[in-house]
């Protein structure tokens, strides 16, 4: 076969009147080789007739097993067990024939990146991050992920420091964030994150966390996420994130976590001041450009609650977290909406506020309102004494001390002391009960009496037989049972 050069001389000495005899003996090749030439372009190319392989039988399946990541070993193993077909040539065939149908199955996936801008107000780009290891030297910095927003047409980013990456979080940031552009942007773009996807339906699109449709729903936003295997769109995504790793963390050192704060919000007033690479202008002024087309905030991180559907529990409390908290007893069994505020746990059934308790961060707690449980006091009332003496424990280790004491001494009449001090608690608010019972206690007066005497009479220590010493438990007992000095 003549290579492109020798070709052109053929064609070039037929130019110049030699014949086809005399060309083929200058160029040393057949006569008919000549022929064949001059009837051809001089700058054509030949292609190796491909040889067929015993592998290529194979294709539908070497492609799936592609797709599936079977190890290429396996594959051999697997064409040499082929019961229509079993595979008898060599290994390194094989091998370069899946390498070579690798290649042609990769470059048919291969197609062109589109690149977009969005519109004004259009598209918050939203994603997780780790704070770097080495910025968590000695453990002075407690939080462990990055909260990133981007806004796509502004480049605007806000970033947040969390210690969790759970549901409650993540909506008190994207919220933060709305408080900080003035508004709420159309679209919200997220990586397949679960706490916004579960996954995705037969059709292949979204399967929503409920909690996080509904709260969409209320703030007036559309959630999207980015296409499984398109990594196109989950670069654009996490570029916010790698920005931040990037940018701010290199050659930074943090004392502890204001300090982390502090830096975080002086580099955020930074890159949203200079002017951007992009766009030519500083995100703060593209901003402004942006703000007229959200829509408006109506709530807040601190004071929204997250809306959860719960079952009350035969004991009339709904399970949040891992604490309880109570609702009205003619609730039991009922479907109710619980509102998880920042501070304030809300309980609703069909819209009506049934419930309201202050939120606890301790775990395995039992927030319960006994006015919630009036039916049921009045049919036991040893629960009602058990529930009075749980209210009691709860408040400060010197009333909690003192209860338990008397249980201890008293373990069969012990509810009536209870009542008592539940009664005076009520009455007089846990301050002054803890100055009476510190009073009782220093001189060994262990029961309901003893304190309410403190209290209601204001007894004062005297002088007992002109000693200074303190009164016997004697005088005491003889003073709450009426009797005279």
């Amino acid at each position: 076969m003549l290579d492109m050069l020798q070709r052109s001389t053929v064609h070039l000495l037929k130019k110049r009147g030699y014949k086809k005899k005399e060309i083929a003996r200058m160029v040393g090749c057949h006569r008919n080789t000549v022929s064949k030439v001059l009837k051809e372009r001089p700058d054509k190319t030949y292609k190796r007739k491909r040889i067929p392989s015993q592998v290529d039988i194979y294709w539908d399946k070497i492609v799936k097993w592609l797709e599936e990541k079977v190890p290429v070993a396996r594959m051999l193993e697997m064409a040499k067990e082929d019961k229509e077909n079993p595979y008898q040539g060599g290994k390194s065939a094989f091998y370069d024939r899946v390498k070579l149908i690798r290649e042609e199955v990769e470059k048919e996936k291969n197609i062109a990146i589109w690149r977009f801008e969005g519109l004004p107000g259009e598209y918050l780009q939203v994603d997780w991050g780790k704070i770097p290891a080495k910025s968590l030297k000695g453990k002075r910095i407690s939080y462990k992920y990055i909260f990133v927003a981007r806004l796509k047409y502004s480049r605007f980013v806000f970033i947040k420091f969390t210690h969790t990456m759970d549901e409650e979080t993540i909506i008190r940031c994207i919220l933060s964030c709305f408080e900080a552009i003035g508004g709420v942007p159309w679209v919200l773009v997220f990586d397949n994150i679960k706490t916004v996807t579960t996954g995705r339906s037969s059709e292949g699109n979204p399967i929503w966390n409920r909690t996080f449709l509904k709260f969409a729903l209320e703030i007036g936003f559309h959630p999207d996420v980015c296409w499984m295997r398109s990594p196109n769109q989950k670069g654009g995504v996490e570029s916010g994130v790698k920005y931040v790793k990037t940018n701010f963390f290199p050659g930074r050192e943090f004392a502890n976590d204001d300090d982390l704060l502090k830096q975080a919000e002086e580099w955020m007033k930074r890159i949203n001041t200079k002017k951007n690479q992009a766009t030519a202008k500083p995100p703060v002024e593209m901003l402004k450009e942006e703000k007229p087309h959200f829509s408006p905030l109506l709530e807040n991180a601190k004071d929204y609650g997250i809306m959860l559907i719960c079952k009350v529990t035969p004991s009339s409390v709904v399970h949040f977290e891992t604490n309880f908290y109570s609702v009205p007893e003619k609730y039991i069994n009922c479907k109710v909406q619980v509102r998880v505020r920042k501070e304030r746990i809300d309980i609703y059934h069909q819209n009506t506020l049934i419930s309201s308790h202050k939120r606890c961060f301790e775990k395995r707690r039992w927030i319960r309102c006994l006015s919630h449980y009036q039916k049921t006091f009045q049919k036991k009332p040893r629960a009602f004494s058990m529930a009075k003496r749980e209210k009691l424990l709860e408040k400060n280790e010197i009333i909690s001390s003192y209860i338990k004491e008397i249980a201890r001494r008293y373990p069969y009449t012990w509810q009536k002391d209870v009542d008592t001090l539940y009664h005076l608690l009520t009455a007089h608010g846990e301050e002054k009960l803890r100055e009476a019972i510190l009073r009782a206690a220093k001189y060994g007066l262990f029961g309901g009496s003893y304190v309410e005497a403190f209290l209601e009479n204001s007894l004062e220590l005297v002088p007992v037989f002109g000693k200074t010493s303190d009164p016997s438990l004697t005088f005491y007992e003889s003073y709450v049972r009426g009797g005279k000095l």
